[in-house]
C-alpha cells in the first residue's frame, strides 16, 4: 500500500497463448483488466502463481476479452509455477533497469555468437533470479537457460551488452564446464 492507496491487483485465470508471444515475457489481458490495474501496454506486472515471475503487459486478443483471463506462455507459466486454467494475481510492479544479469545454460553450452545473440533477445525483458528462459538458436536449434542473479535483486528489465563470466574468450572444449553468460548494462550516476 502506497500514500493510503491499496494496491491494485487481479485474479486471473491462466489461458495459453499464441506461439508467436513464447519466449516474449508477455502477458496478454484485457483492455477492461489493464485499466483495472492502471497499466497500459508494456507495462510491467508481476504475476504470482506458486512463484513471483514478471511480465510486459499486452492486450489480449479479442475471442479472449470479457472472460477474466491473462494469457502466458508456457515458459511464464513454468516460472509462475502454475498450469493452465490456474488462477494467478496480477498486479503492477516497477522494474528498474538491469545493471547486471547472469544466466546459465541449462542444456547446451552456446558459442560466442550465440552468447551475443542471445544477450540481444533479453534486451528488455523482465526476469528475476530463479526465472528460466529459452532462446531461438541459430539452426531452428533452442537453449534452456535460467537467470543466476541480477542487480539490482529482485525483477530487473535486462539490457543487451554480453560478457561471459570470465571476461575471456576461449574455444569450446569438448566437455567444457558450462559457464554463466552475463549480461552488463552501463548505468550513469546521476
Amino acid at each position: 500500500m502506497e500514500g493510503g492507496v491499496p494496491e491494485a491487483k487481479l485474479q486471473l485465470k491462466v489461458t495459453e497463448t499464441l506461439s508467436k508471444d513464447v519466449g516474449r515475457a508477455f502477458a496478454r489481458m484485457d483492455p477492461e483488466d489493464m485499466g483495472r490495474l492502471g497499466v497500459s501496454t508494456g507495462d510491467i506486472v508481476e504475476v504470482e502463481g506458486k512463484r513471483r515471475t514478471y511480465c510486459r503487459v499486452m492486450m489480449s486478443y479479442k475471442p479472449v476479452r470479457g472472460q477474466s483471463r491473462v494469457q502466458l506462455d508456457g515458459i511464464t507459466r513454468g516460472n509462475a509455477g502454475v498450469g493452465l486454467d490456474a488462477t494467478v494475481v496480477v498486479r503492477r510492479h516497477p522494474c528498474p533497469a538491469a545493471h547486471e544479469v547472469v544466466i546459465g545454460p541449462l542444456d547446451v553450452r552456446p558459442s560466442a555468437r550465440d552468447t551475443r545473440y542471445i544477450a540481444g533477445l533479453l534486451d528488455g525483458i523482465p526476469v528475476i533470479e530463479g526465472d528460466s528462459i529459452r532462446a531461438a538458436l541459430f539452426g531452428s536449434r533452442t537453449a534452456g537457460f535460467k537467470v543466476l542473479r541480477a542487480t539490482p535483486p529482485g525483477p530487473v528489465l535486462s539490457a543487451a551488452r554480453p560478457s561471459s563470466s570470465s571476461g575471456r574468450r576461449r574455444a569450446p572444449r569438448r566437455n567444457a564446464r558450462r559457464r554463466p553468460i552475463s549480461s552488463r548494462t552501463r548505468t550513469s550516476a546521476g
